[in-house]
């Protein structure tokens, strides 16, 4: 009986406590390889996360010029309707005289 237990271990698979040394060195390099790259994918992350923010405040800050520059436009605008409106009135005073 002995020799069919012995005959039927044969053909099974059987793990064994051993981890060849090449393995570990592999995995270990692997775990190494993984962590930096996460490293290097953090870095840009903050990166990204500083330049997002500084291009946040220059947004800002040109939304800001723009408003500002709206607003000197229709100064400008009301000013060049006046201008225009007296210098009809100057053509209507100089066509009266010259009559």
């Amino acid at each position: 009986m002995t020799d069919t237990r012995s005959a039927s271990n044969q053909t099974h698979w059987q793990v064994e406590k051993k981890i060849p040394i090449a393995l570990m060195i592999g995995l270990a390099l692997q775990a190494f390889g993984a962590v930096w790259w996460a490293s290097g994918i953090n870095g840009q992350v903050v990166g990204n996360t500083t330049a997002i923010t500084q291009l946040a405040t220059r947004a800002e800050a040109q939304r800001a010029n723009i408003q500002a520059q709206e607003i000197q436009l229709g100064r400008i605008e009301e000013q060049v309707s006046g201008l225009r409106t007296d210098i009809g009135r100057l053509i209507v005073i100089i066509e009266r005289r010259s009559q």
